[in-house]
């Protein structure tokens, strides 16, 4: 049975995955949804041994079909579990994919200890509320997508959904983020998801957003 407020960023608060980052101009979110997925699992089940961020960059250059310009999950967690992957100081993110001048892929660390780590296994959630808060309390945070409208982009707190209007105008892409934890909104009985975007700790709230749970809002319990 899941409790009825989590957040992972609490629980293993020393994880260096928990603090936001940027992923500028280019297209990236996956891999630094990945990135920060697979690195605050590796903090936390290791009790903070290995509390590193892996690099987004190095998923952005071994990501031959998209790069700077999106890319899949499926494909993106298909190789940690296949190719080792490096810590982000091994290489540092350019916001460049290959083709635009970032460096070229490697599953090996040039600039010190020669390290990387691969994922034990790979998994799909369904997607049911319980099921995802239980995969999160048990394991850590999990990978989520979603349909982005104009009005997200302005979001600064609260619980979000969708306005109307919004709605009206249509989808401007999708987007992907790290699911943390949910809760319910005091004022409002709204039951949320609570998310880690990559669009730095300026945006939003500190980095970080609500969205409504439960309905499937723009596809968050359906498009992860």
């Amino acid at each position: 049975m899941a409790v009825d407020e989590y957040d992972a960023s609490e629980r293993f608060s020393s994880c260096k995955a928990f603090t936001p980052k940027d992923q500028k101009s280019c297209g990236s979110c996956y891999a630094f949804a990945a990135a920060a997925v697979y690195s605050a699992r590796l903090c936390a089940q290791t009790g903070g041994q290995f509390n590193i961020d892996l690099s987004p960059q190095q998923i952005v250059s071994c990501n031959s079909n998209d790069g700077c310009s999106g890319g899949n999950a499926i494909d993106t967690f298909e190789q940690m579990y296949t190719s080792g992957r490096v810590p982000g100081w091994c290489m540092p993110y350019l916001a460049k994919d290959v083709g635009g001048g970032g460096p070229a892929c490697s599953d090996v660390c040039s600039l010190g200890p020669d390290y990387s780590v691969k994922a034990s296994s790979l998994g799909v959630i369904q997607d049911n509320v319980r099921q995802i808060q239980s995969e999160i309390l048990s394991n850590g945070p999990v990978f989520a997508a979603f349909w982005v409208y104009s009005d997200f982009m302005a979001y600064t707190g609260g619980v979000y959904s969708a306005s109307k209007e919004a709605l009206a105008q249509g989808k401007t892409g999708g987007h992907a983020v790290m699911m943390v934890g949910w809760g319910t909104d005091k004022e409002t009985g709204q039951d949320y998801w609570l998310l880690q975007n990559s669009w730095s700790e300026k945006w939003g709230d500190k980095g970080r957003f609500k969205i409504k749970r439960g309905v499937d809002e723009c596809g968050i319990e359906s498009l992860g």
